[in-house]
């Protein structure tokens, strides 16, 4: 269904994606405007409606997504075996940390969401 999105390259992935999440935690999904996510995107509208068939399609796909990504960042990069509560939670903050510099409002939207 998403297959023209994911056949981006992974820096217009991501520039889209963050103009996306910024635009719906700001806003929230109602008073969100794809005018704004595509200017600061700097894509045509079209392209976005071309990837998504409309703004709830994309707001769908992004909650799945950031889910999707953190929870396989955290399995991926967090040593379950580690029995200091205080070590995991430095990796886990870490890993936190490596989500926000990727993706600076993924959990304010996951939040917002």
């Amino acid at each position: 269904m998403f297959e023209k999105f994911l056949q981006l390259d992974l820096e217009k992935q991501i520039r889209i994606l963050n103009a996306a999440s910024k635009e719906f935690a700001q806003k929230g999904f109602v008073n969100a405007s794809t005018n704004v996510m595509v200017k600061e995107a700097g894509i045509a509208k079209g392209l976005l409606f071309h990837y998504f068939q409309n703004k709830k399609q994309l707001f769908l796909f992004m909650f799945d997504y950031f889910i999707e990504v953190i929870t396989n960042e955290f399995y991926q990069k967090i040593d379950l075996s580690e029995p200091d509560f205080f070590e995991r939670t430095k990796q886990a903050s870490l890993i936190k940390m490596e989500l926000l510099q990727k993706f600076p409002d993924v959990f304010k939207f996951l939040e917002r969401a």
